[in-house]
């Protein structure tokens, strides 16, 4: 973006001034400054517009770095949320023995459970958080055959959510 000075023309302000998503215009005592249908100030001189417009320009450059350090912190926060749940998921699961996924007496997946269990709640997807959505109980089954089957579809990954596990299946994403 180019910079402007206390001596820059009437053009150059207005250029600066639309880079910033504001109009700047003349008015019989002198120059406004309007960002759509409001009122930013009047000013005498080009000078005051120009200084005028460096504080908007300086705001502007804060507020997109506010908004990408933000953005930034969510974003390791929610790497660091899955790193710790995956560590958790794949401590509860050490235990784990392999199972066939049913759905009305079918094989539809391949997952890790942990012994004894007989049904698993099943996400067909994740929020951006992490939340599971559409959530369904499915029957899992320990039989060779089935496990046989199971090997060939689908694995459903196993995921923690607010102390609760769920698995997903991302064959269809």
């Amino acid at each position: 973006m180019k910079t402007i000075s206390a001596t820059s023309s009437f053009s150059e302000l207005s250029r600066f001034a639309s880079s910033l998503n504001l109009s700047l215009i003349t008015e019989n005592i002198g120059y406004e400054l309007w960002k759509g249908d409001s009122y930013k100030g009047g000013f005498t001189t080009l000078s005051a517009v120009a200084g005028a417009l460096l504080v908007f320009h300086e705001l502007a450059e804060s507020a997109a770095e506010e908004a990408w350090d933000a953005q930034r912190k969510a974003q390791q926060a929610q790497v660091e949320k899955y790193k710790t749940d995956f560590g958790n998921t794949e401590a509860m699961l050490a235990d784990a023995v392999p199972a066939a996924v049913m759905v009305h007496d079918h094989v539809v997946g391949y997952c890790r459970v942990l012994p004894g269990t007989k049904r698993i709640q099943v996400a067909a997807q994740r929020t951006a958080d992490g939340a599971p959505v559409t959530v369904q109980t499915r029957r899992v089954s320990f039989s060779s055959k089935n496990l046989l089957l199971a090997c060939e579809l689908p694995t459903f990954t196993p995921f923690l959510c607010q102390g609760e596990l769920y698995y997903v299946s991302y064959s269809n994403e």
